[in-house]
C-alpha cells in the first residue's frame, strides 16, 4: 500500500473544513496512493522542513508513528519556504530536543491558523511534554506580542546542539535525493501557482480562500495545468 507524504510551509498545509479539496488530492488519486500523511505547517522554517523531511524518509520511529516510509512505492512533495524564517527554543534554557520525536519537537499550533488540519500524530499531550521548539517568521516577530521577539533578540536563534545539522537550507537536497519519487514545489513539474495558470483566466464567483492560500476551484485548476506534466 503506497502513500503521499508531505512536508513543507503553508502551501502544503491541509484546511480542517476542506481538507480533501488541497490539489495533492488529485496527485495521490492520481497514483493511486492511499493515504496522505501531511507535516506541513504554517510559519515553518527551511531548516525544520528539512528535518521533518529526514525524519519521514529515514522512518525516525516518532511517538505515535507506525507508518512507514517506503522508499519503492512511497511518494514524497516537498514545499520549500522563504529563508527570513527561523526556528529557535521556547524555552532558551531547555534542551530537549531529540532526533526520534519528529514533529513533535516543534510546538505544532503557535504558527498555525486555527483552521489547520492537525497532522496525523498530533495529540495535546505529547504537544505539551515533547515540545520546545518554535518556528517564525522574523519579521512576524518584530510585530507581535507574544514575547517571542524579545526571546530571539536576546538568545538569538538558539538551537539544541543536535538541530544544527538542518540550520543548512541545502541540507534538503542531501535527504531527497535518496528519494526514488520526490517533487519539489516550485521546480520542474510543480512550478508555483503563478506560473502554471493562465493570467487570462476568469474565475467563477469567489469561494472561501483557504489556509493554504488558495480555493477550491484554484486548487482543482492548479492540477489540471499540471497534470499532464507529470
Amino acid at each position: 500500500m503506497a502513500n503521499l507524504w508531505v512536508t513543507g510551509d503553508s502551501w502544503g498545509v491541509l484546511d480542517k473544513e476542506l481538507p480533501h479539496t488541497h490539489w495533492v488530492n488529485y496527485y495521490a488519486k492520481h497514483y493511486k496512493l492511499e493515504n496522505i500523511y501531511c507535516l506541513a505547517r504554517q510559519s515553518i522554517s527551511q531548516d525544520m522542513i528539512n528535518y521533518m523531511t529526514h525524519c519521514v524518509v529515514k522512518n525516525i520511529p516518532w511517538e505515535g508513528r507506525e507508518e512507514k516510509w517506503s522508499n519503492y512505492d512511497d511518494h514524497l512533495i516537498v514545499f520549500p519556504t522563504t529563508p527570513t524564517r527561523i526556528t529557535f527554543k521556547q524555552y532558551w534554557d531547555l534542551d530537549n530536543f531529540k532526533e526520534s520525536h519528529g514533529p513533535h519537537n516543534l510546538h505544532w499550533h503557535s504558527g498555525a491558523h486555527s483552521q489547520v488540519k492537525d497532522h496525523p500524530w498530533y495529540t495535546e499531550s505529547r504537544e505539551d511534554q515533547l515540545s520546545n521548539l518554535e518556528s517564525e517568521n522574523y519579521t512576524s516577530l518584530e510585530l507581535s506580542k507574544n514575547g517571542n521577539a524579545k526571546i530571539v533578540e536576546r538568545f538569538g536563534a538558539v538551537h539544541p546542539e543536535e538541530f544544527c545539522d538542518w540550520r543548512d537550507t541545502n541540507h534538503l537536497n542531501h535527504i531527497i535525493k535518496e528519494v526514488q519519487t520526490c517533487k519539489v514545489y516550485g521546480r520542474q513539474q510543480l512550478r508555483p501557482y503563478d506560473e502554471v495558470v493562465p493570467k487570462t483566466y476568469k474565475y467563477k464567483a469567489a469561494t472561501r480562500e483557504q489556509v493554504n492560500h488558495l480555493d477550491q476551484e484554484r486548487h482543482l485548476l492548479y492540477w489540471q495545468n499540471i497534470k499532464e506534466a507529470l
